[in-house]
C-alpha cells in the first residue's frame, strides 16, 4: 500500500480537532450522491438470543460458550439482546435513527439446524417477518449469510475444514435466495473471513476455537473463498435474472504504514502486510482469481524451511478454480477498523503461524514501538483509492468495525469522533477522489455479545440494558450518525445540538486566523443608541434614560456623519428618542422640531453614502408612559404603533431599513418586571408589538417605501461545563432557548415559545399554582410567525453552564432556567461563528446583521491593542461563518461610535470608537486605534495576510509574538557577503589603484586613523575564506569586485585583478558555492573621483564600461549580478554630509540628488548591457538599503503618514524609478519642488528624467535586493522649517526618526534591534512594488567586543530570519534568500575595526588574519543546515533540546521495579589473559601470575576457573547486584581450534558456576575480541574469512545448547566496531594489521552477518524452550565539539557519531543497511554490500542493545597534517583526545547518547553493561569512583524517567581489578581492590551497593561525596592553549587514561531476564 507518512496522520488529526495547519488544506462538505446507503450492522448470533427456540440448532457459538473460561464474564449468548423477540424495535432504532440500510446476518443453524436440508420453516418465518417490518419502514435489508456462526453438526464433521462445508453452504445459500430473495436485493456470502480463519480455526480465540495457526488458518480461508464463489455462482446462474439482487463479501482491513516511510524494508513489509490482510480475499475475488505473490512466495519458502519436502501450507487453486474467483462479487463491503503501523522483521514460529508468515511486526507489537499505545486514527480514505486502484471493485460499501469501550454510557465521545471521521474520509473518497461509494454503515447497531468478551464490552450505537429486559436508549453516536444520514451530507458549520458539527470545521480554533474576502455588498457599520448621545434638550421631556452628559450628537451630527465617512463605513445604526418625537409618548404631543432632526441626519447620511438603520426603541421609554404602566399596559402597545407610524410616514423615504427593538430580552427582564411573572408578559407584549408594527409597515408601507423591518435580540453562546454530562448539555441548549429563542423562535420559527422554555415555565407553573408563562394564541401566532425581514445580531458573549439549581436569586426569570450560568473567556469570539450557525440551521438561514456589545468602562483607556485583537478574531469568525459556514450574514457594525452614557451606574461610559472629552465644551471627539483599525478592514473589506496598510498596519498578520517553527521553501537560498574594499587589503598590490576610501582613510578620516589597505588580506587568503563558507554550508556568496583592481583608473584593464576574480570564482564553484557579484560597493577609483565621480555624467559610460568587461570575463561563471549596493550611502553619505569617502558635503540639497540621478541611470545601463549586448541568462539587479520606520504613534494619522514619507524619500528614491515608471516617487517630486520654491529656487532642485531616460530605467531589476539591519521612529517635522533654511536632503524629506528606548542596541549607534521591522518592511515592499522576488542581501548586527561568545548576534540571526521566514509563510513575501553581513569582522568603513560584523573573528593584530568562528556562526549554521527552524537541529545532534532537571542532581526518586542492576567482570579480566609469545601460536591462561602450559592437570584449571568466576559472584553478592556480566573465551572454550572438540573442563566450570545464580541472573558474552590465532592466520583470514561465520554459529549453537536453560540474555559480539577499528586500523590488537581501513569494513560486514545469523538461528531452534533473549553491545561515547563554534567542528560530531554508532547499529535497529551518509562518504567497493535478503535477516535481529558508555570524545573537523588514519579520513574528523585512553567525564553525555538512541532507534530495551571510572593509585578511599557512579546513574534515571528511555539495567564495570587489552599493566577499575591474595572494597563499592539497595537515590549526596564537575573543555578557539584552566589535565579534570580502557572491553549487558 501507498506510503503515508505519520506527519500526515497527525495533520488529519489537527483538521478534526480543529487546529490551523495550513490556509490550503481542503474541508470537504456537502452532500453524499443520491440514493447512499446509511445504516448500521448487526450479527446474528451477536443479538438475536432465541436460544434452540422454533427449532434453532445449535451453533458453533453455542457450544463454545458453554466450555468454561473461553468467556471473559462466563456469560452465553443464548437471550443476547432478544432481537429474535424484539426486532421490531431494533427496526425503530433504525427508523428514528433515519437510516436506509440495515446489514444483518441470518443463523444458518435458525434456518438448516443441521446446516443441511430440512428447512425450519419457524426460522425462515422470523427472517421474512424482520424483513417485511424494515421495508415497512423503508430500510433497505442487506443480508449477511454468514457470519461466523456455523451449525454445530457442521463443525463435528470439521467445519471449515472440511470442503464438504463448501456444499453445504451452497444448499443453504440457494435456500436463503429462494427464500427471501424477492425482497432481499443485497446479499454478503460471508462476512470477514479471514477472522474466521485466523482467530477461530488459527489461534483459537473465538469459536469454534481450533489451534492451527500455520495450518487450519489457510485452509479454513481457502474453503470460504471457494464457498462464497460457489455461492456467487448460484446467485448468478439460478436468480440475478429473476430477482435483479447483488451478492458481494465483507473483508476487513486496517490501512497499513511503514514505521519509517523512508526505509525501503519497512516499505515492503506494508505491502506484505496488507496483502495478507485484505489481498488474501480480494485479490482471488476482485483480481486475478489466485492469492497475492509475495504471500504464496513467503509461505512457501517458510514451510519448506520447516519440512523441506512438503507441500506449501497455502493451498492451490486450480485454473478453473482461478477463473471461478476472478470477479465473484458485485460489490466490496469493506469492513474497515484503523490504522496500523508496520516494521520488517524476519520471523520464526514452531509450530508456523500466519502471523509470523508475513514477516511484519504490526501497531504495538512492534519491538520498540515508539509511540505510546497503539495509534486510533482513520485513514479510510487512503484505504479506498489502494483498494480502488488495486483491485476492480464494481461497487464500494464501508462498514466501520465496531468501536469497543468497557462503558456503557450514552455520551460516547470517543466513538461519535470515529465514526464522525470515517464519514469525512468517505465523503473525501467520493468528492475529491472520485470513486463510487455506495454507502456506510456502522458495525453494531447496538451492544451484544462481543464474541469471548461476552458483554464486558460495549460497541453499539444503542445501549443495551442486559438486565433490564434489553432495553435500548441511543447513544450520541446514534444522535450524531442519524443527523448526518437524515441529511445526506456533512453540513457546513455547526449544525448539531449546542454547537456540534457534522463534518470538519475549518478554521475551528478562534485564533486561527482566515484569510478572505467578504461579500461585495457586505455591509460595515456602526451604532449609537439616542439616550447615550442626546442630552435632554428644551421641548422634550424625559425618558428612563435620560443623561445629561451623552456627547451632544444632535449639536454635532454633521461633524459624527463626517467621523463615519472617514472611516469609509456604509451604514449607520441609530435610534430615535420617542420622546423627541411624542415628548409626552402619545401622537397628541408631536414635535416637529424633534422629526426635523432626524430627517436632516438621515439626508446627511445618505448625501455621504451612509446607510441609515433606524432603531424606533432603545430602552428609552417617555417617563410619562413609564408612569402610566409602560409595557404591562396595552395601551403602549397601541402608542408604540401610532409612534411608529409617524416615523414610516415621515422618514420612509430616506429610511429602507428599520429595527423595531433593540434587545427585547433586557427591557424584559428589566430589574423592575423579573421579580414576579411579569418579565414573561413584557416579553409577551413586546413580541406582539413587533409583530404587529411588522405587519402595520408591510400593509401600509412595504409596497411603496420598499424598506425593511427587523428586530435586533441579543444572543450569547452556551457551552456545557460537562461535554459528557447530558444534564449540562440539555441545560445549555435551555439557556440558549430561554434568552435569544425567547424571541427568536416565535419570530422565526412557529410564532410560539420553543419548547424547552415552555417545558421549564410548566415546572415553575406547577410550583406557584399558576401559569406563569402568557399563551400564545393562535390568531398571535400567525401574526407573529415570520414578522421580520431580517435578523440583528447583538453578540454578547459566551456561558458556561451547569445544570444546577439556583436558590439564592430574587429573579425570577433566573430562577425558572434552574441553571448556573457563568461567562466563560474560554472561546468569547469564536462562540458568535457557533452562534451565527445555528440561526442558519435554526431559524432558516435569515439574514443577519451582527454587532456587538460595546464595552462599558468608568475610565475610557481600555488597552488599546487587546481590544483590536477583539475586534480581529470577532469578526474573522464573522467571515468564516460567511465564507466557510455559508451563513447569510449582510452586515456588521460596531455597537458605539462614541462614548456615552450607558444608563448603568456609576456613570459608566460605552467605549466608542471615538473617544469623546466629556469635559470640553464641544464634547471633542478623537479616533482610537480600534477606529483606525475598523477602517482598514472596512476599506479592504477582506482580512489580508501580513502588513497591507501604510504605517506597517495589517488587518490579521499571524504570529506577531511567537517564534514560528519551520522550514523555508527548498528553494530558499542563504548565502554571506563581504565587499572588497573591507576585507581584500591588497591596496597596492599587483596593479590596483586607489580608491576613494583609500585616499579618504589615508586622509585620517577614519576612526582611529585605521585604513583598508591589509584588512583581512582576502587578496591572499581567499582560498581560507571559501573554507569558512563551506563550513557554514551557504549557497551562496556574495562578495563586490573592486573597480580600481580590474581598472586601475577607472578605465584600463588590469590583468592581475582580473586573474585574482577569475581564482576567486573557480575556487567558489569548485566547492558548489554559487558566487554572486556587486559590481560596486562603494570603491570608486580615485582617478574618476578627480573628475567628480558620481557628480559627473560621464560616470554613466564609464561604468557600463566597467559592467561590460565583467560581463565578458566572468558572465559565463557568474548567474547573480547586482550592479550597485545601497546607493543612498554613497550618495547621501559620500555626497551630502561627508561621513563617508569621498566626504563631499559642501552641498547637501543639490549634489546627494545628482548623485543618485547619475546612478540610477548608470544601473540601468549596466542592466541593459548584460541583457542586450552581453545576452546574459542569469539575473541583475540593484541592492537598495532600508530600515523600518514605524510611526512613533501608530494610531496618529500624521506619524502613519511621517512613515511612508521616510519609506518613500529613502527607498522609494531608487526604488520607485527601477521597479514602478523610471521616475521619483510623487511625494517626493511634490515635496522637494514646494520647499524649492519656498527657498526662492527657480526649480525643483530634484532633477527630472527625460521620457527616454524614465522608459530606459524602468523595470531594470530581475529581483529586489535589500539590505535592511534596523528599525526608526518616524514622526512630522515642523512643515515650514525646510523652507526657511538652507537646502538638505534631511530637510527635504520632512520627518524626524527616533529609537524606542526599549530596544536592545548593538555596537552602532545606529542599529538598534527590532526583528519585526524586517518583516514589515518585506511587506512593504511587496505591497508598493509588486510580488516580485526579493533577496535580502544583507542583514547583520554589529558588536564592539570582538567576543567569541557574540550569543547577541547569534539571536539578532536567529530571530530576523524568522521574522523572513514568517513573511515567507504567513504574508506570502517571495523572499528567495537571506545573506548574512558579514562573513568575518572587516574594515567598518569610517568607524574602522572598531564595530564587528563578522560571523567569524578576525585577529587584525596577527599577521596571518586568523579566522575563529564565533558562536553566531554555528547558530547561521543550524538554521542552514534546516533549511529553517525546528525543536532539533539535525546540525546539533549532540544538543539535544534542553532536558528536565539537566543540571539537577535527581534524587528522592528510584529506578523501576524491575530495573535490573549488575556487575561485570569479562572471562579473561577475571583472571584470564593471553600470551600469543608461546610457540607463536597458543593461548595460554595466566592465573594468578601462575602460567598454566597446556599440559596442566584439567583438575586445577577446573579448580582455577570455578574459583574465580566464584570471587565474581562474591563480589555481585556483596554489592547485592541481581546480575553477573561475563563471557566465554573462545580459545579456552576450543583449545584445539575445532567446534567437535569443546573444553568440558571450561564447560563444566561454568555450568558449575551457573547453577550456583538463579536461572537468568547471568549475561554472556559469546565474542568479546578472542577470536583463536588459528583462524586470524595469513590463510585463514578471521573475520576477513565470511567462512568463519559459519564456525561462530555453531560455536553460538553449542553454548546455547549446554548453558540456554540456565542463561537468558545473550551477547553475540561486545563492541564489534572497536575491535575491528584496533585489529585493522590502529594495529593495537593482534593481528596488529595497522592502516587497512578496507579490511576493517569488510570485518565488521561479517561481523553483523554473524550476529544477524546467530540471531535468527536462536529464535529458529531455541527460542519456544530456552526463552531466552539475543542481544549485542556497542561503544556508546558521546562526543563534543572541540571548538562549539565552529560548524564544521560541529559537523564532525555528527559524521563521528553516524561512523562510531551508527554504522553498526542502523543496520540491526533501523534499516538492515548502513547509513546513507557513511555509503556516501566511503563510497565505490570499499564498503561491502548487504544483498536484500542479508537486510531483511538484519533488521529487528536484536532483543535489546547494550551500550558501553565510559565518558566523551572531543572531535574536530580533520585538517590538512593530521596523522594518517584511514578511518578518520572517511569520517572527516580527527579525535582530539586519544580515540581510547583520554576520556572527558561529563555524566550528562550518557544521557543525550540514550536520548540519541531513543530518537533514532524508537523505545528499543537499553542495559547499561558497561559504566565505569579506572584510576592509577591502588588505594582505599576512592571518592571519584564514588561520585562517577552516583552521577553517570542519575542521568541515567533522569531518561528514564523524563525522556521515556527504555533503560531496563545498569551495571558498573567491573566488580574485579583485572586485565585491560591495550594496557595490561593498568588493572585498577574494580568496585573491589586486590593488594595481594585477598579483595576487598573500595569506596566506590559502597555507592553502588546503597544505589543497589534503595534502587535509586533516597538522600541528597552525602557532604564528603565532592559533586562531579563536567569536565568538558572550554570549546573555543583557545582551549589548546596550555595555560587555560578549564583544559582537561590529570585527576582533577577527570580525563580517564589509558589504563582504563580495559573496562570498555569488559563490560557486559544485559541484566535482569525480561519477562
Amino acid at each position: 500500500m501507498k506510503s503515508f507518512s505519520f506527519i500526515f496522520l497527525f495533520i488529519c488529526l489537527c483538521e478534526i480537532s480543529g487546529v490551523d495547519i495550513n490556509d490550503d488544506v481542503r474541508y470537504v462538505s456537502g452532500e453524499f450522491p443520491s440514493g447512499f446507503k446509511w445504516g448500521a450492522a448487526s450479527s446474528a448470533y451477536q443479538i438475536e438470543g432465541g436460544y434452540r427456540e422454533d427449532g434453532k440448532g445449535e451453533s458453533i457459538w453455542d457450544t463454545y460458550v458453554q466450555q468454561p473460561g473461553n468467556i471473559k464474564d462466563g456469560k452465553t449468548g443464548d437471550t443476547a439482546c432478544d432481537s429474535y423477540h424484539k426486532y421490531k424495535k431494533d427496526v425503530q432504532l433504525l427508523h428514528k435513527m433515519g437510516a436506509n440500510v440495515y446489514k444483518f446476518s441470518i443463523s444458518w443453524s435458525r434456518i438448516m439446524p443441521t446446516g443441511a436440508s430440512p428447512t425450519n420453516d419457524n426460522g425462515i418465518a422470523y427472517y421474512k417477518d424482520l424483513i417485511s417490518e424494515l421495508k415497512a419502514n423503508n430500510i433497505t435489508p442487506m443480508v449477511t449469510l454468514y457470519h461466523n456462526d456455523l451449525p454445530e453438526q457442521l463443525q463435528r464433521h470439521g467445519g471449515w475444514l472440511n470442503e464438504a462445508t463448501v456444499a453445504s453452504f451452497v444448499e443453504y445459500a440457494r435456500t436463503c435466495f429462494r427464500e427471501f430473495g424477492n425482497d432481499v436485493k443485497h446479499w454478503i456470502t460471508i462476512n470477514d473471513p479471514r477472522k474466521e480463519a485466523t482467530e477461530g480455526y488459527g489461534n483459537a480465540t473465538i469459536a469454534p476455537g481450533l489451534w492451527g495457526p500455520g495450518t487450519n488458518t489457510y485452509i479454513v480461508g481457502h474453503n470460504l473463498i471457494k464457498a462464497h464463489t460457489a455461492a456467487y455462482q448460484v446467485y448468478k446462474n439460478e436468480f440475478k435474472n429473476t430477482q435483479g439482487g447483488e451478492v458481494g463479501i465483507t473483508l476487513s482491513t486496517h490501512t497499513y504504514e511503514a514505521i519509517y516511510p523512508d526505509i525501503q524494508l519497512h516499505v515492503d513489509a506494508q505491502n506484505r502486510a496488507t496483502e495478507f490482510h485484505l489481498g488474501w480475499f480480494a485479490q482471488p475475488i476482485f483480481g486475478n482469481g489466485d492469492y497475492p505473490a509475495t504471500m504464496k512466495q513467503l509461505i512457501g519458502d517458510k514451510t519448506h524451511a520447516y519440512k523441506p519436502d512438503s507441500v506449501s501450507r497455502l493451498p492451490s487453486f486450480t485454473t478453473e478454480q482461478i477463473q471461478k474467483n476472478k470477479g465473484a462479487a458485485d460489490f466490496l463491503d469493506v469492513n474497515y477498523d484503523r490504522f496500523q503501523h508496520v516494521a520488517s522483521m524476519v520471523r520464526y514460529c514452531y509450530p508456523p503461524s500466519y502471523t509470523c508468515d508475513s514477516d511484519t511486526e504490526i501497531g504495538t507489537a512492534i519491538r520498540n514501538y515508539p509511540y505510546s499505545g497503539s495509534i486510533f486514527i482513520s485513514l479510510l480514505r487512503d484505504t479506498v483509492k489502494w483498494i480502488n486502484e488495486q483491485y476492480s471493485v464494481p461497487g464500494l460499501y464501508i462498514t466501520q468495525a465496531r468501536y469497543f469501550t468497557k462503558s456503557g454510557t450514552d455520551r460516547d465521545h470517543s466513538r461519535r469522533r470515529s465514526i464522525k471521521k470515517n464519514i469525512i474520509q468517505t465523503l473525501e473518497a467520493v468528492k475529491l477522489d472520485n470513486i463510487t461509494v455506495k454507502g456506510y454503515m456502522y458495525g453494531s447497531l447496538m451492544d451484544g455479545f462481543e464474541d469471548i468478551d461476552g458483554y464486558t464490552l460495549k460497541s453499539g450505537l444503542h445501549n443495551v440494558y442486559f438486565e433490564n429486559e434489553q432495553t435500548r436508549t441511543p447513544r450520541d453516536s446514534a444522535d450524531y450518525l442519524s443527523r448526518v444520514s437524515k441529511n445526506n451530507a456533512l453540513l457546513k458549520g455547526y449544525p448539531g445540538p449546542v454547537g456540534s458539527e457534522s463534518g470538519v470545521v475549518p478554521y475551528l480554533s478562534k485564533d486561527a486566523i482566515y484569510y478572505g474576502q467578504f461579500p461585495d455588498d457586505f455591509k460595515w457599520g456602526v451604532g449609537s443608541a439616542a439616550y447615550t448621545i442626546n442630552p435632554l434638550p428644551s421641548g422634550r421631556n424625559r425618558n428612563i434614560h435620560t443623561d445629561t452628559s451623552a456627547n451632544d450628537s444632535d449639536q454635532y451630527y454633521e461633524q459624527d456623519v463626517q467621523l463615519i465617512k472617514r472611516l469609509g463605513l456604509k451604514q449607520y445604526r441609530f435610534s430615535i428618542a420617542w420622546s423627541r418625537i411624542f415628548p409626552n409618548g402619545t401622537n397628541a404631543s408631536f414635535s416637529e422640531t424633534g422629526m426635523e432632526y432626524y430627517r436632516n441626519l438621515t439626508i446627511e447620511l445618505i448625501n455621504n453614502q451612509i446607510e441609515p438603520v433606524v432603531t424606533l426603541y432603545h430602552w428609552d421609554m417617555p417617563e410619562a408612559l413609564e408612569v402610566q404602566g409602560s409595557w404591562l399596559t396595552d395601551a403602549t402597545v397601541d402608542r408604540f404603533i401610532e409612534y411608529a407610524d409617524i416615523c414610516f410616514k415621515r422618514l420612509g423615504d430616506k429610511v429602507k431599513h428599520w429595527v423595531t427593538f433593540y434587545d427585547p430580552l433586557s427591557i424584559s427582564t428589566d430589574g423592575k418586571w423579573n421579580t414576579d411573572d411579569n418579565v414573561y408578559v413584557v416579553a409577551k407584549r413586546l413580541i406582539l408589538t413587533h409583530a404587529r408594527t411588522y405587519r402595520h409597515y408591510s400593509q401600509n408601507y412595504k409596497s411603496s417605501q420598499r424598506g425593511n423591518v427587523g428586530i435586533f435580540l441579543k444572543f450569547s453562546w452556551a457551552e456545557p461545563q460537562s461535554a459528557t454530562d447530558r444534564s449540562d448539555i440539555d441545560a445549555a441548549e435551555r439557556y440558549i432557548q430561554m434568552t435569544s429563542g425567547w424571541f427568536a423562535h416565535p419570530i422565526y420559527v412557529d410564532g410560539d415559545y420553543p419548547e424547552e422554555m415552555k417545558s421549564a415555565l410548566r415546572v415553575s407553573s406547577i410550583i406557584r399554582n399558576r401559569t406563569v408563562l402568557p399563551n400564545i394564541t393562535t390568531d398571535e401566532r400567525n401574526i407573529i410567525k415570520g414578522s421580520s425581514d431580517f435578523l440583528g445580531m447583538i453578540y454578547d458573549t459566551e456561558v458556561s453552564v451547569q445544570n444546577k439549581y439556583v436558590f439564592d436569586t430574587d429573579e425570577v426569570y433566573i430562577e425558572d432556567r434552574r441553571l448556573l450560568a457563568r461567562t466563560s473567556t474560554r472561546n468569547f469570539e469564536s462562540g458568535i461563528r457557533k452562534m451565527l450557525s445555528r440561526v442558519k440551521y435554526v431559524y432558516d438561514n435569515p439574514s443577519v446583521y451582527v454587532t456587538d456589545i460595546s464595552q462599558y468602562s468608568a475610565k475610557t483607556s481600555v488597552n488599546m491593542e487587546s481590544k483590536i485583537d477583539h475586534y480581529r478574531i470577532y469578526t474573522n469568525n464573522i467571515l468564516k461563518a460567511v465564507n466557510l459556514d455559508e451563513c447569510n450574514i449582510k452586515g456588521f457594525s460596531v455597537g458605539s461610535l462614541l462614548d456615552g452614557p450607558t444608563g448603568l451606574k456609576d456613570n459608566y461610559h460605552s467605549y466608542g470608537l471615538y473617544e469623546v472629552d466629556f469635559n470640553h465644551p464641544e464634547r471633542k471627539r478623537t479616533a482610537r486605534g480600534t477606529a483606525h483599525w475598523f477602517s482598514l478592514l472596512a476599506t479592504e473589506n477582506a482580512f489580508t495576510p501580513g502588513y497591507s496598510k501604510p504605517g506597517g498596519w495589517g488587518i490579521a498578520p499571524k504570529n506577531v509574538d511567537q517564534f514560528h517553527i519551520d522550514k523555508f521553501p527548498e528553494e530558499f537560498m542563504f548565502g554571506a557577503a563581504t565587499s572588497a574594499a573591507q576585507v581584500e587589503g591588497g591596496w597596492n598590490v599587483d596593479g590596483k589603484g586607489a580608491s576613494i576610501w583609500d585616499t579618504f582613510a589615508n586622509a585620517d578620516k577614519v576612526k582611529h586613523k585605521s585604513t583598508p589597505q591589509i584588512a583581512c588580506d582576502s587578496y591572499h587568503n581567499y582560498k581560507q575564506d571559501i573554507v569558512l563558507l563551506k563550513q557554514l554550508g551557504v549557497k551562496f556568496y556574495r562578495f563586490s569586485i573592486a573597480w580600481p583592481r580590474i581598472m586601475p583608473d577607472g578605465i584600463t584593464r588590469n590583468d592581475k585583478g582580473i586573474e585574482y576574480y577569475h581564482n576567486l570564482i573557480d575556487e567558489l564553484k569548485m566547492n558548489q558555492i554559487i558566487p554572486m557579484v556587486t559590481i560596486y560597493h562603494w570603491d570608486l577609483p580615485q582617478s574618476l573621483e578627480n573628475y567628480g565621480g558620481w557628480l559627473n555624467s560621464s560616470i554613466v559610460d564609464r561604468f557600463r564600461n566597467y559592467a561590460h568587461l565583467l560581463f565578458e570575463e566572468y558572465g559565463g561563471k557568474v548567474d547573480w549580478w547586482i550592479t550597485l549596493n545601497e546607493p543612498w550611502v554613497f550618495v547621501v553619505k559620500g555626497y551630502g554630509n561627508g561621513e563617508f569617502a569621498p566626504g563631499i558635503s559642501d552641498d547637501p540639497g543639490r549634489k546627494p540628488y545628482i548623485a543618485a540621478h547619475n546612478a540610477i541611470k548608470a544601473h540601468a545601463e549596466a542592466y541593459h548591457d548584460y541583457h542586450d549586448n552581453y545576452k546574459g541568462k542569469g539575473k541583475i539587479g540593484i541592492t537598495l538599503n532600508i530600515d523600518w520606520q514605524e510611526p512613533k504613534d501608530p494610531y496618529n494619522p500624521d506619524d502613519i503618514e511621517a512613515s511612508e514619507w521616510a519609506i518613500q524619500t529613502f527607498l522609494g528614491w531608487f526604488a520607485h524609478p527601477v521597479y514602478i515608471n523610471g521616475d521619483y516617487p510623487d511625494v517626493m517630486k511634490t515635496k522637494i519642488a514646494t520647499i524649492s520654491t519656498e527657498q526662492g529656487l527657480g526649480g525643483s532642485r530634484l532633477p527630472e528624467f527625460t521620457a527616454a531616460e524614465k522608459a530606459r530605467i524602468n523595470g531594470t531589476s530581475d529581483f529586489f535586493g535589500i539590505n535592511s539591519y534596523s528599525t526608526n521612529l518616524a514622526y512630522k517635522d515642523d512643515p515650514s522649517r525646510a523652507g526657511k533654511e538652507a537646502p538638505d536632503y534631511f530637510k527635504d524629506r520632512g520627518i524626524l526618526s527616533d529609537f524606542d528606548p526599549s530596544w536592545p542596541g548593538s555596537g552602532s549607534t545606529w542599529l538598534k534591534v527590532v526583528p519585526w521591522g524586517l518583516r514589515k518592511i518585506l511587506n512593504w515592499v511587496k505591497n508598493n512594488y509588486g510580488d516580485r522576488e526579493i533577496l535580502i542581501t544583507e542583514n547583520g548586527v554589529s558588536d564592539n567586543t570582538g567576543t567569541l561568545q557574540d550569543s547577541q548576534r547569534a539571536a539578532f540571526i536567529r530571530n530576523y530570519i524568522n521574522e523572513v521566514l514568517k513573511a515567507v509563510k504567513y504574508d506570502g513575501i517571495n523572499v528567495i534568500g537571506y545573506t548574512a553581513w558579514s562573513l568575518m569582522d572587516n574594515f567598518e568603513w569610517q568607524s574602522g575595526y572598531t564595530e564587528r560584523f563578522g560571523l567569524y573573528h578576525v585577529d587584525f593584530e596577527d599577521a596571518n588574519r586568523t579566522r575563529t568562528p564565533k558562536s553566531s556562526a554555528q547558530e547561521f549554521h543550524k538554521i542552514i543546515v534546516d533549511h529553517g527552524f525546528t525543536t532539533e537541529s539535525k546540525a546539533e545532534p549532540y544538543h539535544p533540546s534542553p532536558l528536565p532537571y539537566q543540571d539537577t542532581f535527581y534524587y528522592k526518586q528510584q529506578f523501576p521495579k524491575d530495573f535490573s542492576w549488575g556487575v561485570t567482570s569479562q572471562y579473561f579480566q577475571g583472571g584470564f589473559g593471553w600470551d600469543t609469545t608461546v610457540n607463536g601460536t597458543s593461548l595460554d591462561v595466566l592465573i594468578n601470575g601462575v602460567d598454566l602450559k597446556p599440559d596442566t592437570d584439567t583438575s586445577g584449571l577446573y579448580r582455577v576457573v570455578f574459583n574465580r568466576l566464584n570471587n565474581v559472584d562474591e563480589g555481585r553478592k556483596h554489592v547485592e547486584a541481581t546480575h553477573v556480566y561475563t563471557s566465554i573465551l573462545w580459545p579456552v572454550m576450543f583449545p584445539n581450534r575445532t567446534i567437535q572438540d569443546v573444553d568440558k573442563t571450561t564447560l563444566i566450570a561454568m555450568r558449575s558456576f551457573l547453577k550456583e545464580l538463579p536461572v537468568g541472573n547471568t549475561t554472556i558474552t559469546i565474542f568479546t575480541w578472542d577470536l583463536p590465532n588459528i583462524m586470524d592466520t595469513k590463510n585463514n583470514g578471521g573475520w576477513l574469512n565470511e567462512s568463519n561465520i559459519d564456525i561462530f554459529v555453531e560455536i553460538a549453537r553449542i553454548y546455547f545448547d549446554a548453558l540456554g536453560d540456565t542463561v537468558k540474555q545473550w551477547v553475540t559480539f561486545n563492541e564489534p566496531q572497536q575491535y575491528a577499528y584496533l585489529m585493522y586500523e590502529s594495529g593495537q590488537l593482534p593481528p596488529y594489521h595497522g592502516n587497512r581501513t578496507n579490511d576493517m569494513y569488510k570485518a565488521m560486514h561479517n561481523m553483523i552477518k554473524a550476529h544477524a545469523r546467530v540471531y535468527h538461528m536462536y529464535q529458529k531452534d531455541f527460542k519456544r524452550r530456552q526463552q531466552g533473549k539475543v542481544g549485542l553491545i556497542v561503544r556508546n561515547d558521546w562526543y563534543m565539539p572541540k571548538d562549539s563554534n565552529n560548524p564544521a567542528d560541529n559537523d564532525a560530531v555528527l559524521r563521528n557519531l553516524e561512523f562510531e554508532y551508527f554504522w553498526f547499529s542502523d543496520p540491526i535497529f533501523r534499516t538492515g543497511d548502513y547509513p546513507d551518509e557513511i555509503k556516501q562518504h566511503v563510497g565505490g567497493t570499499r564498503l561491502p554490500s548487504f544483498t536484500l535478503r542479508e537486510k531483511q535477516l538484519n533488521l529487528g535481529a536484536c532483543d535489546f542493545m547494550g551500550i558501553n558508555h565510559y565518558g566523551s570524545h572531543i572531535v574536530k573537523t580533520r585538517q590538512p597534517g593530521d596523522a594518517p588514519n584511514g578511518f578518520n579520513e572517511d569520517k572527516g574528523v580527527t579525535t582530539d583526545n586519544n580515540r581510547y585512553n583520554e576520556l572527558v567525564i561529563d555524566p550528562t553525555g550518557i544521557r543525550k547518547m540514550l536520548n540519541v538512541i531513543k530518537g533514532r532507534y524508537g523505545k528499543i530495551p537499553i542495559y547499561i553493561a558497561g559504566n565505569g571510572i579506572t584510576d592509577t593509585q591502588k588505594t582505599h578511599s576512592n571518592i571519584d569512583r564514588a561520585t562517577y557512579i552516583k552521577q553517570y546513574s542519575n542521568e541515567v534515571l533522569k531518561a528514564i524517567l523524563h525522556d521515556q528511555v527504555n533503560v531496563k539495567g545498569y551495571s558498573y564495570s567491573r566488580v574485579l581489578d583485572g586485565y585491560s587489552w591495550t594496557s595490561p599493566s593498568n588493572k585498577e577499575t574494580g568496585l573491589f581492590y586486590k593488594p595481594s591474595a585477598f579483595t576487598r572494597p573500595r569506596e566506590g563499592m559502597q555507592a553502588f551497593k546503597d544505589l543497589v539497595t534503595f534502587n535509586g537515590y533516597v538522600d541528597p549526596p552525602k557532604e564528603t561525596t565532592t559533586p562531579m564537575r563536567s569536565t568538558t573543555p572550554n570549546n573555543n578557539n583557545n582551549n589548546n592553549n596550555n595555560n587555560n584552566p578549564d583544559k582537561p589535565v590529570n585527576n582533577a579534570t577527570r580525563y580517564i587514561s589509558n589504563v582504563y580502557f580495559h573496562l570498555l572491553i569488559t563490560v557486559f549487558v544485559i541484566s535482569k531476564l525480561i519477562a
